[in-house]
This record gives structure tokens, sequence and C-alpha cells, in this order.
């Protein structure tokens, strides 16, 4: 890593000088991510840069200055984030270039002596590229959980007829299941797509449940018939 310094004396008599300090480094950081809205999720990525110094008036033994830390406003050092075009964050996140900047102080119980330090928190945005999982997962199933409306072509006394499409795609959908976990992350909570792949089986069942009580005659399903006339007029009636 590299780090500049340069000094402004105070001007018009005044007391604290200004150190301007930059600081080019290449580090690794880690942080937990909030995985309940995958595939669609949104990060924020913090970095904390705390001084040595406590700040006036936290301890009057210790402390008899302070130093603050603060965002270089000046338009000649912006600050910006680059990633490697070729890595896996880039193919699978897309990350803001702008860092955010917000000042702060440290709270006196993370000081074994109650002291408080200046902070300044760089943030970045990260969100996740989804076109992946629409076009692997989301898209496949919904075809095959759609392919239940295939059942109702067949009239509701075939329940034979109609059962075998149910189980074909309920069977269609524990096989897609079993290859697409090994693809998502393993989490204690459920996600977005839990809860779509969870839908899927619901939607299911209740359409073979439906099925299996309609076969019996305890009611009549209602049907949409269009007669089309010699003038091409098309009406639809439900039965």
């Amino acid at each position: 890593s590299r780090q500049w310094y340069k000094i402004y004396p105070p001007k018009d008599g005044g007391e604290d000088p200004v150190v301007c300090f930059r600081w080019e480094l290449t580090a690794q950081f880690r942080t937990g991510f909030d995985l309940s809205r995958f595939p669609v999720d949104s990060q924020k990525l913090p970095f904390v840069l705390v001084t040595g110094w406590p700040t006036k008036g936290s301890n009057k033994d210790t402390a008899q200055y302070t130093v603050s830390l603060q965002q270089n406003l000046n338009g000649q050092y912006r600050s910006f984030c680059t990633v490697d075009p070729l890595s896996d964050v880039s193919s699978e996140y897309s990350l803001s270039k702008r860092v955010q900047f917000s000042e702060g102080m440290s709270r006196k119980e993370h000081s074994a002596e109650e002291l408080t330090y200046s902070e300044l928190t760089m943030q970045l945005h990260v969100g996740r590229k989804a076109s992946f999982w629409a076009y692997h997962l989301i898209i496949p199933l919904f075809i095959i959980t759609t392919a239940l409306l295939l059942g109702y072509g067949i009239k509701q006394q075939d329940f034979n007829d109609r059962s075998q499409i149910t189980l074909s795609v309920l069977l269609s959908q524990v096989g897609f299941k079993y290859v697409a976990a090994s693809m998502l992350p393993k989490l204690s909570y459920l996600t977005y797509i839990d809860h779509y792949v969870l839908g899927c089986f619901v939607g299911t069942f209740a359409v073979g449940l439906e099925q299996s009580i309609a076969s019996t005659g305890l009611f009549v399903e209602p049907m949409l018939t269009l007669n089309v006339t010699r003038n091409t007029t098309v009406a639809a009636t439900s039965v």
C-alpha cells in the first residue's frame, strides 16, 4: 500500500490544521449478507475507518486534542471503486461506482476506557444480477407449473387422465427442486426464491385436490365456450 500526507496550516490564526491523507491499498473485506430477498437482493458493504486518537472531552486526562475524520470534497480527489471484469464479482453482482461517506463517533461501550473516537464510514452498494436465476430457475419452473392447465382440457369425470398430468408436473417439480437446491445458498431462513418454489408446490397440490373433488360430482367446474358465427362475431359463454 502507499500513503500520502499533505498538511494545510491554519488560516487567519485558526488553531486546527488540516491534514489531507491519501491511502492506496489492496485488501480483502468480509461482511454478512441478508439474503431474504434472494435473487433480487441488494447489499450495503460498509468500511469503517477509526482514528487512534480520542476526541476532546471524552476523557480529560488523555484527550487534549481532537482528530476528526472527514470526506475530502475536493473534486480532484474523488472516491471510486473498480472491479476486475474477469472476476466472479462482475458476473454476479453490479457494483455502484460511487462511494457513500458518513461521519460519526464511536460508542463509549466499545472502549475499555470509555473513550470516543472519530469514525468515517465508507459504504458501497452492490446488487445481484438476477438474470441467471430467471433463465435457469424461475421461468422453467413457471412453465412446468402452468402445464397443469392442460388437465382442464379433459372432462372432469376422467380423473385418471387428469391425475396423470398433475402427477407428472409434481414429479417434474420435485426433480427440478433437487437440482436447484444444489445451486441455492444454504440458509436457515426462507428467501424469495424459496417462497416461489413452495408456492408452485402448493399450487400443484391445490389443483390436484380440486380435480379429485370435482371428479366425485360434488360440483360442476365452469366451462368457457367460444361460439364463432359466419360474420366473425365471437361470443364467449361460461357454462
